[in-house]
Order: C-alpha cells, then structure tokens, then sequence
C-alpha cells in the first residue's frame, strides 16, 4: 500500500522560485499570504488477482 500526500494552498500574491528552491524556502516566502490550505490523502493498492 502507498500512501500520498498533497496539500494544496490558495495564497494572496504569486511567488517565483529558482530550480534550487527547498521546501524551507517555499514555506518561508509563503509565510503571511496564505488564505486558505487543505490537505488530501491518496491511498493506493494492488490487488492481486
């Protein structure tokens, strides 16, 4: 079984990034222009026949 996960942000203001951007700088330029946010969870798994 794999599971994924998305979170998904509606922001006030557009952000670019370069190629190296992390995950820390994302959050970091997201902080003060998020709005809203959700989260989902995908599970999925083989079924042996």
């Amino acid at each position: 079984m794999h599971r994924y996960f998305f979170k998904l942000y509606a922001r006030d203001t557009l952000l670019s990034f370069d190629e190296n951007a992390t995950k820390h700088d994302i959050e970091k330029a997201m902080t003060g222009h998020i709005l809203d946010q959700a989260e989902f969870l995908g599970i999925y798994s083989r079924t042996r026949s």
